[in-house]
């Protein structure tokens, strides 16, 4: 999860960052924590984030306003206004806000507020498949690859694999930038990669994937794009 952190106030803004960093490893969610000084200075960055963090009072663009353009370029975003003016909550509906954290109740409010969007998230990558006899319910997250077989296709969820009739190009519409195509027989999914080398994507479950020859480079430059946005440093 990706998430940025927007308050004027530096021992305020590092407060929630500290504990929104302790919650989220308690929940275990993976997560990458940015702050920002201003309303601009987020609206300047280049990343996509899953969630922000908003003050609702901040010099120059507010958090309303700052919300408010978010929205207009990620509709996917959570927006969670962290503020110690309870009497402003009403406006954040305005902005389709997801949660209201007050500043004076932030340990019980702030972990609330994380549990839900994980739940949430969780949701949105449930799919249901049918492969020709019955409804398969599966996370998105569980899928490594996906394997074109002539006119059907393999999805190998850990040492496991389905077969559905449906093209290669089907899937990769339907995951959209979820799953990457390395190869015109292969989509991965970058979360369940190990390793990668010129050649090949390395998976958690031991198997490797192939990468064409034509796209060498734009495998690894998407794949460390992957990692900047969502690995974790120690």
């Amino acid at each position: 999860m990706n998430i940025a952190i927007c308050d004027d106030n530096e021992i305020e803004r590092r407060e929630i960052a500290i504990k929104s960093g302790i919650i989220l490893d308690e929940l275990g969610e993976e997560h990458t924590l940015t702050e920002f000084v201003s309303g601009e200075d987020l609206l300047d960055s280049d990343a996509v984030y899953d969630v922000a963090l908003l003050d609702m009072e901040m010099p120059g663009l507010n958090g309303l306003e700052t919300a408010g353009v978010l929205h207009g370029r990620n509709s996917a975003i959570e927006i969670v206004f962290v503020t110690s003016h309870d009497e402003l909550s009403r406006q954040a509906y305005k902005v389709r806000a997801f949660r209201y954290v007050l500043k004076s109740a932030m340990d019980e409010e702030l972990k609330e507020a994380y549990s839900a969007i994980i739940e949430e998230k969780k949701k949105k990558f449930e799919i249901v498949l049918n492969d020709g006899e019955k409804n398969i319910c599966m996370n998105m997250d569980e899928i490594y690859y996906i394997e074109a077989l002539g006119d059907r296709t393999r999805v190998c969820i850990g040492s496991e694999s389905m077969l559905f009739c449906r093209s290669l190009k089907y899937w990769d519409r339907l995951f959209g930038n979820r799953m990457y195509q390395c190869h015109k027989s292969f989509l991965v999914n970058f979360k369940n990669v190990r390793a990668v080398n010129s050649d090949a994507f390395f998976l958690k479950n031991g198997k490797s994937i192939p990468i064409s020859a034509r796209k060498k480079v734009e495998s690894r430059e998407k794949y460390i794009e992957y990692i900047k946005e969502n690995a974790r440093y120690y």
